[in-house]
């Protein structure tokens, strides 16, 4: 055998075994492509659902956090209304305090109004969450103006009894100054009649100061320093109010001793012929707002 038939033979040789390799290899690249493909399809359909699940979750917990803060805001709502109901029927307090009072529970109702209509826009939980979490830290409703305006209306009905006593004292010191025998019981009366007048006078300065602390309170908006200042102003306006009652229900107890050194006609005269039943009975009960 010749060079060239040499060189032409293993050039054949070497063509062949180059197809096998190739038939032998195209069977395996065609069975590893489709299933390359399936797992690549696989992922994105599990990515998917979890995405799905993580929204379904986001939105649950978005209608959950509005729901509570509308029923948070709905009461809020109506305490301040029936408040602003209430302070209209004040008979002892000024009208510039009373108009004070309106000013701030009118600002929170259209605060609360406009919070929750940014809330009903929010789709994020994070702002969702930050908005809802300042119904309480922003918004003073039971923190300041709720109880400003209760101890307000306490301030009211110490002011309305302590009138009331006073016009009795009136009454009943011109009753005791026409009796013209001294007995003990006549004694005791004119001592609980001097007595009557000073309880009745620090009942008043006591409410007056209880209205000087508490009428021009703000909301603090998270100001730690005014929070604090509210705090403390409003625990010492209940305090002056507890004195009042203490000083109101001593002078209750000054007018059935005073009663008690009448002659029985003129105790009954003046029993029905002022308002001394009305005002004894009801200086008893604890007025409102010091509890």
């Amino acid at each position: 055998m010749n060079i060239s038939h040499q060189k032409t033979l293993r050039a054949g040789i070497a063509l062949a075994f180059a197809a096998a390799l190739l038939s032998a290899g195209a069977p395996f690249a065609l069975a590893q492509g489709p299933a390359a493909g399936a797992g690549s399809e696989a992922r994105t359909s599990a990515e998917a659902a979890r995405e799905s699940a993580r929204a379904a979750a986001e939105a649950k917990t978005v209608a959950r956090l509005k729901d509570r803060a509308s029923a948070e805001i709905a009461r809020r709502t109506e305490a301040l209304q029936r408040l602003s109901t209430r302070i209209q029927d004040f008979k002892n307090i000024s009208s510039s305090d009373k108009a004070a009072l309106a000013g701030n529970i009118e600002s929170q109702l259209q605060e609360l109004a406009t919070l929750k209509t940014t809330i009903d826009a929010d789709t994020s939980t994070t702002t969702l969450r930050t908005d809802v979490e300042s119904i309480t830290k922003s918004y003073r409703t039971y923190a300041l103006v709720i109880p400003q305006a209760t101890v307000m209306a306490a301030i009211d009905r110490v002011n309305t009894l302590a009138a009331q006593m006073s016009q009795i004292s009136d009454k009943l010191g011109a009753r005791l100054a026409q009796a013209t025998t001294t007995t003990p019981r006549l004694s005791a009366a004119q001592t609980a009649l001097a007595d009557l007048r000073a309880k009745v006078a620090d009942a008043q300065t006591q409410a007056k100061n209880a209205l000087a602390a508490v009428s021009g309170l703000q909301p603090d908006n998270g100001d730690k320093t005014v929070m604090q200042s509210n705090i403390t102003a409003l625990k010492g306006a209940r305090s002056m109010i507890q004195a009042a009652h203490k000083d109101l229900e001593t002078a209750r107890k000054d007018i059935s001793t005073i009663l008690r050194g009448l002659p029985k006609e003129v105790r009954a005269e003046v029993r029905t012929g002022t308002a001394v039943q009305g005002a004894t009975s009801t200086a008893t009960g604890t007025p409102s707002g010091t509890q």
